[in-house]
Parts: structure tokens; C-alpha cells; sequence
């Protein structure tokens, strides 16, 4: 595995007292079990949306090291995201400052990012990364790992609604719409999720 390689795990509104809600716990779980089996390190990305008075990224952090062992120099803290978006926005800088894990595209080589949310979430979640990647001209890989999560296809509806306003999310950070392929199969992933929460 490329030494540039990094875990990625996004957060999820924590609750009023700052506890975290299932689906959060099993991104953690995910997220935990990559570290171990790969030995790489782990980027908790996640603000404070729901005024709680503590990060996504720090109750996950706190999570990871208590209760999965993982260890805490295994993990940095993305802390200023409050959407997608600037999920994938804020991790990409941090990541930017890390040569040990970017490498641009003519160097020839590859990083991957080992990217961690609810399954529901994926294939807009994933889609944004990649359209963040191309405008910074970085050749990483984004490798998929969905977390189990609570199975309402609601989740899913929304997320699917939310791809279709993914032209305007481009428009408002600057970066570019990926190819019509790219957009074909993103859909395919929510319609595919779809069918399996309605069966």
C-alpha cells in the first residue's frame, strides 16, 4: 500500500448533550478496523453544526481512542467543516500541506484515500471528493468504505435529491463538474440503494 495513503472518516451532527448518533459510531467502527488492517493513519473531518459545544471530529476522535483503541497519534482532526462539501474541501487542504501524502499528477505517482461514511452517503460524498481532487490537480485514488447505517430509505431520497443539485455546489466553491459518466454512475449507486432499502 502507497505510503501517501490515508483514512477518511466523515462526521455526522452529533445530538444536544454531544453524544453521537449510531451511524456516526459505525463510521468510527469502519474507520477503527481500516487503521488496524492497513496501519494507516486517520483523518476525523467534522465541526460543530449543531452548536453541542464539541466537534464531530473531536467526539469521534474521543470514541476511536477509548473505546476501539485506536491511538491517538493515528489521528488528526479536521475541525472547521460544517457540510460535504467543506468536508472535502477542508481535509483536501490539510492534506495539501502533507507531501508525504499528495503527490500531484506528474510525478507519476498515486495516493488513495480510504474514504469512510454511511452507506446512504457514499455516492454523493465520494462524488464531491473527486470533484475537489480535479480541481486541485491531484491524482489520488478515493476508495469507497460505507458504514452501516440505519436502513430508511428516506436518507436515501434525500441524498438523491441532493446529486441533483450538485451543479450548484460546483458553481459555489469553484470546482469543476466531473464527466457525464462520473455523474451516470453516482446516480446508478443511489438508484441501486434505492432498490435495496425498498426490497
Amino acid at each position: 500500500m502507497c505510503s501517501g495513503s490515508v483514512i477518511v472518516c466523515l462526521g455526522l451532527g452529533l445530538k444536544p448533550d454531544g453524544s453521537m448518533h449510531p451511524m456516526l459510531m459505525e463510521r468510527c467502527k469502519v474507520a477503527a478496523e481500516l487503521n488496524k488492517t492497513r496501519g494507516l493513519p486517520i483523518i476525523n473531518t467534522g465541526g460543530d453544526p449543531k452548536h453541542a459545544n464539541m466537534t464531530e471530529a473531536q467526539a469521534m476522535t474521543d470514541f476511536m481512542v477509548t473505546k476501539l483503541g485506536v491511538e491517538e497519534e493515528d489521528i488528526l482532526l479536521e475541525e472547521k467543516a460544517l457540510s460535504t462539501c467543506t468536508n472535502a474541501k477542508y481535509t483536501l487542504e490539510m492534506m495539501e500541506n502533507e507531501s508525504q501524502w499528495i503527490e500531484k499528477y506528474n510525478t507519476g505517482g498515486s495516493s488513495t484515500i480510504f474514504l469512510v461514511t454511511s452507506e446512504y452517503h457514499m455516492p454523493r460524498a465520494s462524488h464531491l471528493f473527486k470533484s475537489f481532487l480535479e480541481v486541485k490537480g491531484l491524482k489520488v485514488n478515493v476508495e469507497e468504505h460505507g458504514a452501516k447505517d440505519s436502513g430508511d430509505v428516506q436518507l436515501v431520497t434525500q441524498e438523491k435529491q441532493g446529486i441533483k443539485y450538485l451543479s450548484s455546489k460546483n458553481k459555489k466553491y469553484n470546482i469543476p463538474s466531473l464527466s457525464e459518466q462520473e455523474m451516470k454512475v453516482t446516480q446508478q449507486k443511489i438508484e441501486i440503494l434505492l432498490l435495496k432499502y425498498n426490497s
